[in-house]
Order: C-alpha cells, then sequence, then structure tokens
C-alpha cells in the first residue's frame, strides 16, 4: 500500500461529508484490525494480547454511533442554510404560515397572469406600466427594509456581530442571501464603482415567452432600490436609485440592472 492509497482510506468521499464520514470510519477500523493482525503474526510479542467483551464491544459501537449522530445533526443544520429559523411553514384555517407570519404561495404561471391582467388596467402605453410597477416595488421595498434591519437580521445572526458594525458588501449578502430563499430567485448584489448591479435568476419567473417576468422585474427594480436606500442608510449619506434600464436575458432567466448614486440638482 502506497502513501496515496492510505491517504485515501482516511478521507472521505467528496460531495458526502455524512457518508463520507461512515466510511471512513468503517475502513479506518478495518485498517487498523487487518494492521494488527498482520503485525502479529510476524511478531507474536509486539502486541499484548487483546481481549474484547461483548459489553465493551457495544459500548465502542454506541459511542461511534453517538459520534456520527452529532456530525449529521451538524450537517443538517448547516445545510438548512440562514433561513432556518424562518423555514417554518404551517397551515391553520386556511392561512400559510411561515413561523408567525402570514403568508400565500401562488403558481408562477398565475403569478404572471395576475401581473399581465394588472399591466393592461394600469396604463395603455410602456412608460406608464413601468412607473407602476417601479411604484409597487418601491412601497414594498421600504417597509421590508426597515423590518429587515430592526427585526429578520437578529434572527439571522450567528455570529452576534451587530447590524451597525456591518460593511456595505457584508449588509447587502445578508440580504440577497434571505431574500434568495424567497422563491424569487437567486439574487445577487457586486459593486461596480460606485453604483451597485443587482442580479437575479429564476428560469421560470423570468422566462422570455411572458411578459408576467418583465413586469415583475421592475417590481423588483423599484424593491432592490428602496431596500439598498433603507438598510445602507447608516453606512454612508449616498441615495441610490434605479438607472431605468432593465436586462433581461430570457433563455437564462437572468435579469440585472444597476443602482446609482442620486445626484441632487
Amino acid at each position: 500500500m502506497n502513501y496515496t492509497e492510505f491517504q485515501n482510506i482516511f478521507s472521505p468521499k467528496p460531495n458526502q461529508p455524512i457518508i463520507g464520514s461512515i466510511y471512513a470510519t468503517g475502513t479506518s477500523v478495518a485498517f487498523l484490525g487487518t494492521l494488527y493482525t498482520s503485525i502479529s503474526k510476524i511478531s507474536p510479542n509486539l502486541f499484548p494480547p487483546l481481549s474484547f467483551s461483548l459489553e465493551l464491544a457495544l459500548g465502542f459501537l454506541c459511542f461511534v454511533l453517538v459520534v456520527l449522530l452529532v456530525f449529521l445533526i451538524r450537517n443538517l443544520l448547516a445545510q438548512a442554510g440562514e433561513r432556518v429559523p424562518q423555514c417554518q411553514f404551517r397551515y391553520k384555517d386556511g392561512v400559510l404560515l411561515n413561523g408567525n407570519e402570514p403568508n400565500i404561495a401562488l403558481r408562477i404561471v398565475t403569478f404572471h397572469e395576475m401581473l399581465e391582467s394588472m399591466a393592461e388596467a394600469i396604463a395603455s402605453n410602456e412608460t406608464g406600466k413601468q412607473s407602476a410597477f417601479l411604484k409597487n416595488g418601491r412601497n414594498a421595498g421600504r417597509r421590508f427594509g426597515k423590518d429587515f434591519k430592526q427585526n429578520i437580521y437578529s434572527l439571522l445572526n450567528k455570529a452576534n456581530k451587530p447590524f451597525d458594525q456591518l460593511t456595505e458588501a457584508e449588509i447587502l449578502k445578508q440580504w440577497t442571501d434571505y431574500d434568495s430563499a424567497t422563491g424569487w430567485g437567486k439574487i445577487s448584489a457586486e459593486k461596480k464603482g460606485i453604483d451597485w448591479c443587482i442580479t437575479a435568476k429564476h428560469l421560470a419567473l423570468f422566462a422570455e415567452d411572458r411578459e408576467g417576468g418583465k413586469w415583475f422585474s421592475y417590481i423588483m427594480a423599484g424593491y432592490a432600490e428602496s431596500v439598498v436606500n433603507e438598510i445602507l442608510a447608516e453606512c454612508n449619506d449616498l441615495e441610490y436609485e434605479f438607472s431605468g434600464r432593465i436586462t433581461m436575458k430570457g433563455k437564462k432567466g437572468l435579469i440585472s440592472f444597476f443602482l446609482k448614486p442620486k445626484v441632487n440638482s
């Protein structure tokens, strides 16, 4: 057995932390047992004779199982992500509750149809429709931004780091990670010079064959503008505004837009 083979025995399998741990434990015990037996045959007097009672063997087995159970629980909690305190859905008297917060669930096709019907009723021209959906998103984002920094962050804060001690990038990472678990898509925020580039990816929600995805992208732009201004209010004196343009890549289910510092006239 060469060094690489020996090292592989004690290494968990990639992307399988629990299975890898069990595998490593089993193969390690087997290897050590084989090693002990082989050396004992060559040099019988090298090791003292071993005698195991049934109670000792069962005790050792229980110890191994407890260790594996602890690793399993830690792994499951880690996989649950930052929204563990919020992912407690239950149904009561016709209300879908996420923790204690009332929620609703809609099929995306239904959501698209609602937005498309609203767009027809809101205005006859494209600019009017865009402005209405932006305003809708801004109003929602303003309320959420306040709730996030005052209440929600404290539920997610594992490192006990006060909100006012986070950097701009850390604050936006907390927000995008949180909202990425809502079903709106995988959201990210990246600093580009003095601007923030916001992206969201969802193959069904931003599909190119539905107008509803386009209108929702304007809701998202207004929402992101208000959220960013609320949660970064203590970090700097800047006020950000939506640049006015959304890039949509329907085949990839991807939208992106910029939030730029507002220029006071």
